[in-house]
Formats: structure tokens, C-alpha cells, sequence
């Protein structure tokens, strides 16, 4: 009876290792850039509820997240009321770090004091 060779599974080495490092770090720095955003993203937010809910008219109110460094502002521009007795209101928010342009909303606010964005 002969005997047949085993194949054996060889270990990558020299570039096929650098390179499946590489990708993991990639991966691993992704993950964190979407985590970082998703934190600015939810500060920014928290803010236009703060500033909608409790600022008069022409008031300005500023955020920073400390985790990313994101910073903003949110102003209330004008408020008014429905005909079915809504409050709703306007504003400008706009991100300082990162720089961004100045971006209009206007939101009405729920029984249970939510502001939800008109049209959205």
C-alpha cells in the first residue's frame, strides 16, 4: 500500500501578514470613526431639543462633545402657533468643529415636549 503526502496548511508570512494587519487596523479605526460621529451627531441633536425647548426667540445655545471634540451652536430664529394650537419654531444650527455651513430647520413640538422636524 503507498502512502499519499498530507497537504499541510502553511501560515501566511511577509506581506500577506502586513497586509491582514493593515485591514484590521482599518477596520478597528472605521468602527471608531462611525462610533465618533454617531456621538457628535447625537450631541448636536440633544442640543436643537434643549434650544427649541427652552430658549426665546434670537438666543443662541452652544454644544461641545468632549469624547470627539464636535462643537456647535443652535439658534432660535422665530416661534409661532398653529391653528390647532401646535407651538413650532425656527432655527439655525451650525457646527464650529468641524466648520460647517449654517443649516436652517424648523421642528413643532409634541405633547410630550419632542420637537419633530417639519417635512422630515
Amino acid at each position: 500500500m503507498t502512502k499519499r503526502p498530507t497537504a499541510t496548511a502553511r501560515a501566511p508570512s511577509g506581506p500577506v501578514v502586513a497586509w491582514i494587519l493593515a485591514l484590521g487596523a482599518l477596520l478597528v479605526l472605521a468602527g471608531v470613526a462611525v462610533a465618533a460621529e454617531e456621538s457628535a451627531g447625537r450631541s448636536a441633536s440633544a442640543a436643537v431639543q434643549r434650544a427649541l425647548e427652552g430658549l426665546v426667540s434670537g438666543k443662541t445655545l452652544t454644544w461641545h462633545d468632549p469624547p470627539t471634540g464636535a462643537a456647535g451652536k443652535v439658534t432660535v430664529v422665530r416661534t409661532w402657533k398653529t391653528q390647532g394650537g401646535t407651538f413650532c419654531r425656527s432655527y439655525v444650527s451650525q457646527w464650529t468643529a468641524p466648520a460647517g455651513p449654517p443649516l436652517r430647520g424648523a421642528a413643532c413640538r409634541t405633547a410630550d415636549a419632542l420637537w419633530l422636524p417639519l417635512g422630515g
